[in-house]
């Protein structure tokens, strides 16, 4: 167990470290190093407590109490600055913190008795349990909370993706949803080992601490290896947003307002503008270009891209991202079925149609044909 706590503090500092020493670190990057680095001293103060090690720091007893409250906000506050393009922590997000700092005024009494008394108290025949109880209910409302309210950021960004770009495997920072869902295990971990522990009494309150901070382990670990053999733990959305939009920026108060009035009005050419579109997708097949973006096909129309997205959605009940792989399907279809591509595999159809990968080429054509490529290709063989 204790090689649990080490090597789970270990790798926690090391990512922390690693992000804070970025020559170019964005403000997403500062908050996930941060919540690394808290994410080791918890650990570290969890294994000096396992090994009764307090005896020869005692005045750090009582001091990992708040730790669990801080991990719901951290995470909103992560998934935020990587999906608004937050540039630095805004004064309401402190309030996300007012728990933390509530559990440790709640325990101030405590932290502050003599190293002796503290040692009675935590270790020596007095139960300290009930002052936790606070802490408990904070966290039985602090996390799903916080889970909920990061699973709603995170589809509003997805939302925004689709509606301005035509792929979304760098964008959508899929990982993001793995990393919230890996929370809440870590909070399910908490009230399964409570409920154990008091209601049904079947493990011990050492048993209890050792199931939760193995899950937590756990959850660094996935953390640090999927960022390490993904590599985009530390991909920034943000130029790109940036670039796609040029001069606009996605999110910002301004181009909202902007959006909101344009989109009030109907726009009164919208059937003339659709057929504009639809005739430069099938000429000019600009849905080739598999990085394709709403604001490259303002530009090369000559039309503001919110006019093009208001008119695509209403028009056709499609957002950008549907309506682009729509081309490269038909695309796709056309090339599966004719001799002369025969030679073609699946990942050369795939990239030749604007598609970046076969794995997104497989999910989009089937969930437009319910067919696989493959499968699709055989049946018109047959026919």
């Amino acid at each position: 167990m204790n090689a649990i706590f080490i090597i789970g503090s270990v790798q926690a500092f090391f990512f922390s470290i690693l992000i804070f020493s970025k020559k170019h670190k964005s403000f997403h990057d500062k908050v996930l190093a941060s919540w690394l680095l808290l994410m080791g001293l918890q650990l570290l103060l969890k294994y000096i407590n396992f090994n009764e090690l307090y005896i020869y720091v005692p005045w750090i007893l009582g001091l990992n109490a708040g730790f669990p409250l801080v991990h719901g906000p951290m995470l909103f506050l992560y998934v935020n600055s990587l999906t608004k393009n937050y540039k630095k922590i805004r004064r309401i997000d402190y309030l996300h913190f007012i728990p933390f700092v509530l559990m440790y005024i709640y325990l101030l009494p405590v932290l502050l008795l003599s190293s002796e008394s503290k040692i009675q108290i935590f270790i020596h025949g007095q139960n300290y349990d009930p002052k936790y109880l606070p802490l408990f209910i904070l966290l039985i409302l602090s996390v799903p909370s916080y889970i909920v309210w990061s699973f709603y950021s995170l589809k509003k960004h997805q939302s925004n993706i689709l509606r301005f770009f035509s792929f979304n495997e760098k964008v959508g920072l899929q990982w993001l949803y793995y990393l919230t869902i890996g929370l809440g295990a870590i909070w399910l971990a908490i009230v399964l080992a409570y409920m154990l522990t008091y209601a049904f009494g079947i493990i011990h309150q050492a048993n209890r601490d050792i199931l939760i901070y193995i899950v937590f382990v756990i959850y660094i670990f996935i953390l640090g290896f999927k960022g390490l053999k993904q590599g985009n733990i530390f991909f920034d959305i943000n130029p790109l947003l940036s670039k796609a939009n040029q001069s606009k920026k996605i999110g910002s108060l301004e181009v909202e307002k902007e959006v909101k009035v344009k989109q009030a009005s109907k726009i009164k050419n919208a059937d003339e503008i659709l057929k504009k579109i639809q005739s430069y997708m099938e000429k000019e097949k600009p849905y080739l270009e598999e990085k394709l973006t709403i604001v490259q096909l303002s530009e090369s129309l000559n039309i503001p891209y919110y006019i093009l997205s208001q008119v695509i959605n209403d028009k056709l009940n499609q957002n950008f991202f549907d309506f682009v792989n729509y081309y490269r399907v038909n695309e796709a279809k056309e090339k599966l079925c004719d001799p002369k591509f025969d030679h073609y595999t699946i990942l050369g159809t795939a990239l030749d149609c604007g598609f970046n990968s076969k794995a997104s080429f497989n999910r989009i054509f089937k969930l437009k044909t319910s067919k696989t490529p493959t499968q699709y290709k055989n049946s018109q063989k047959l026919n």
